[in-house]
This record gives structure tokens, C-alpha cells and sequence, in this order.
């Protein structure tokens, strides 16, 4: 009879899921928190390294491309009827959209890169793709204060209810993000095409999101723009930080479509990943 010792844990056996159940899926990364940590810090050091400046990239994309935008829309006033500085407009809306980009394009190659890891130890496999969204809120920290930065500049300051309401639409945007790249990180893996036609549809979406102009500038066509759940993540950013109308409908309609795509995600990754190991 084997007796096991002190230091010793007992074997994990590893079944196939039966049903769909995605807090199981949950309670596994929350077990897993650690390597999910570990993973992050590890995808974060190695993205600046053997650069000049380093971190500072997260800073200058966003504010280089503010500067863009700026200098060739920035005189037509009717891309925006809010008030605000245009300057401060695009870059809060670039914000926002540097992390959805990124977030989604890293994530959805990150099994294909790990694909070493994956076919050698068991783990819970949306902790890889996870991790790379993780490593965006960094990012987005260091853009949010350069963002304060330009609001001291341009006098506006938000109420202390508008930036406690930052906090549930970093998150929802945090999970749309996960949930998009959760699901074309698996179909990475069985199709590749995923790595070329993504960066186009990434690019084609800056300009179906109201990054550049104001979702009322579309008119009556403001609800196919609404159908984006970026969009009503966007507006209710501007919403909170520049004290401006909350449009109920746009926040409610991403919130729907972030449900939708989570359960989507969890689903259709659940489904996949057993045979991660035979195709990747």
C-alpha cells in the first residue's frame, strides 16, 4: 500500500469536461491566479525589452496618434457636439480603444506562441490568452495619467461620482476585451488565418467606434454604431470623466452584447481546448 507523505499532493486527474459550466472554468484561473500573475509579469517584461524607451511606448502610441487626429480633424467642429476639448475627446476615446485593440491582438496569438507550455504541462489553457489581457491595465494606467495630465491642462476635471464610475467600465471593457480574445485565440489554433485578417479588422474598427468623432454625429445611424460594444463603453467613459449625458441605451446595449460574447467565449473555448494539444 502506498502511503502518501507530508509534502506530497494527491494526483490531479484530468477528465474530459461533460455539459457547459463556466465557472468551473473561473474556479480553475482563480486556483491558477498565481501562474496567471507570474504569466503577465513574464508577457510584460519580455514585450519592452531591447527597446529605447521602454515602457514609455504605452504613453507615446496614444499620444502620438491624439496628435494626428488633432492636427487633420480638429478644425471640423461637427464630429462633435459635446463641448469638450477635442484633443481631450480623442485621446479618452483613444484610450480606451488602445487597450480593446491590443488586448484582443495579443490574446488571440498567445496559444500559438505558448505552444511549448501547452503540450507539456497541464494548466488551465485561458490563463495564456488572460495574461495578455492583464497585462494591458498596465498600460492603461500609465495612458490614464497622461489623460489627467491634459485634463489639469485643459481646466476640466471630473466629479468624484464620474471617476468612482470609471471603475465598472474599465471592467466591462476588461471583459469584452477577454471574451473577444478568448474566442479567436481558439479558432488560432486550428485556423492561422486569424493572425492575418485580425490586424485589418482592427484597423477598420478605429473608425467604427466613436474614437474620432461623436456617436450623435451619425444622426438617425447612431444605432448601428451602438450594435459596436466598444461604443457604449466609450461613451459612457467620456460620460463619467466630462459630467456629459449618459446614453442608457448604448451602455445597456454593450453591456447585452458583453454578456453574449462571454457566454460565446467560455462556451466555444470549453469545447475546444482538449484537443489544443493535437492541432497546435
Amino acid at each position: 500500500m502506498y502511503y502518501m507523505g507530508m509534502n506530497e499532493k494527491p494526483l490531479k486527474t484530468i477528465e474530459p469536461r461533460v455539459g457547459f459550466n463556466p465557472f468551473i472554468e473561473i474556479g480553475d484561473v482563480w486556483r491558477h491566479r498565481e501562474l496567471l500573475y507570474l504569466l503577465a509579469w513574464r508577457d510584460y517584461k519580455v514585450r519592452y525589452r531591447q527597446t529605447i524607451i521602454g515602457i514609455a511606448w504605452a504613453i507615446f502610441q496614444p499620444l502620438m496618434a491624439m496628435l494626428a487626429f488633432v492636427f487633420i480633424f480638429g478644425k471640423f467642429n461637427q464630429i462633435t457636439d459635446n463641448g469638450i476639448n477635442y484633443a481631450l475627446f480623442v485621446y479618452s476615446g483613444l484610450v480606451i480603444w488602445q487597450f480593446f485593440s491590443n488586448s484582443v491582438s495579443e490574446a488571440s496569438t498567445s496559444l500559438v506562441q505558448s505552444s511549448q507550455m501547452i503540450t507539456k504541462i497541464y494548466f488551465p489553457r485561458i490563463i495564456v490568452p488572460l495574461a495578455k489581457i492583464v497585462t494591458q491595465f498596465i498600460d492603461l494606467g500609465l495612458s490614464l495619467v497622461i489623460l489627467a495630465a491634459l485634463m489639469i491642462y485643459f481646466h476640466s476635471f471630473p466629479t468624484f461620482v464620474g471617476l468612482i464610475s470609471v471603475i465598472p467600465i474599465v471592467i466591462l471593457l476588461g471583459i469584452v476585451s477577454a471574451s473577444i480574445g478568448i474566442i479567436l485565440s481558439a479558432f488560432n489554433v486550428k485556423y492561422r488565418d486569424v493572425q492575418y485578417a485580425l490586424p485589418y479588422f482592427i484597423q477598420m474598427g478605429l473608425f467604427f467606434s466613436p474614437v474620432i468623432y461623436s456617436s450623435a454625429s451619425l444622426g438617425k445611424y447612431q444605432w448601428l454604431l451602438n450594435l459596436n460594444p466598444i461604443t457604449g463603453i466609450i461613451n459612457a467613459f467620456r460620460s463619467a470623466l466630462f459630467s456629459l449625458p449618459v446614453s442608457w441605451t448604448s451602455i445597456g446595449i454593450s453591456c447585452l452584447i458583453t454578456l453574449m460574447l462571454f457566454m460565446a467565449g467560455m462556451y466555444y473555448f470549453m469545447r475546444a481546448e482538449g484537443a489544443f494539444s493535437d492541432v497546435i
